[in-house]
């Protein structure tokens, strides 16, 4: 959702405006249908990178030990959400992996207290209101125990110091998104954006989480960033 538009993944955006007709890598196990669209697009080759070391890959690609990336070798990388649990060492082969002007799309998670505090007393709100406002809501603050928030002030530090690594190279974009609303639910209810009436659902949500950002009641939770190597 970091287009700030459902019907535009992220990943999708990137690869329009930014594949070439070389090699690309998937940071993680990576998505077949992802795969698929960038072989699709005209990528020469598609590896992806197991961080648990699997040489299991989907279909028309090839997987990688982070370990043994060819420098250079990638005109375009993607790391989903898992910079946070990239070891430093892991996290500079990955940008000498990348080819002279290659970009590099990194997500991953930057919410702070504040923000998490933010979307518990929006949620709290609406607890009780009936509908799908208290259903939502009730939702929401079930997934936001204590246990879950001091996991991810772990991952939050972890995910800074990769962000700040990664800004060496040159920024092309820099955009803090979400407000841990949509995130938090199609994780919890595994929305099926196939569905007409979830997608709906969904493209209304992702509306809602903007105007809030916007009226300055949420935080950002997530940040995308688009890097160029020199």
């Amino acid at each position: 959702l970091a287009t700030g538009d459902p019907a535009t993944p992220w990943r999708t955006w990137v690869a329009h405006h930014h594949l070439a007709a070389g090699r690309v890598l998937l940071l993680g196990p990576g998505d077949p249908a992802l795969v698929a669209d960038l072989l699709a697009r005209g990528a020469a080759a598609v590896d992806v990178c197991p961080l648990d070391g699997s040489s299991a890959a989907p279909e028309g690609a090839v997987a990688r030990r982070w370990q043994e990336l060819p420098p250079g070798g990638y005109q375009l990388a993607f790391t989903g959400g898992l910079l946070h649990g990239l070891p430093a060492a892991a996290l500079e082969a990955l940008v000498a992996a990348l080819a002279p002007r290659g970009v590099l799309a990194a997500e991953d998670w930057v919410a702070t207290p504040a923000s998490i505090r933010a979307a518990r007393a929006l949620a709290a709100r609406f607890r009780g209101s009936g509908g799908w406002r208290g259903r939502l809501a009730e939702a929401l603050l079930r997934t936001r125990r204590a246990a879950w928030l001091w996991r991810w002030r772990r991952r939050l530090l972890r995910s800074r110091a990769a962000v700040a690594r990664l800004r060496r190279l040159e920024v092309l974009v820099d955009r803090p998104y979400g407000g841990g609303l949509v995130d938090d639910l199609v994780q919890r209810f595994r929305f099926d954006e196939a569905d007409e009436r979830q997608a709906t659902l969904l493209e209304l949500l992702t509306y809602v989480e903007q105007k809030l950002l916007q009226e300055g009641l949420l935080a950002p939770t997530h940040l995308a960033l688009l890097l160029r190597k020199p």
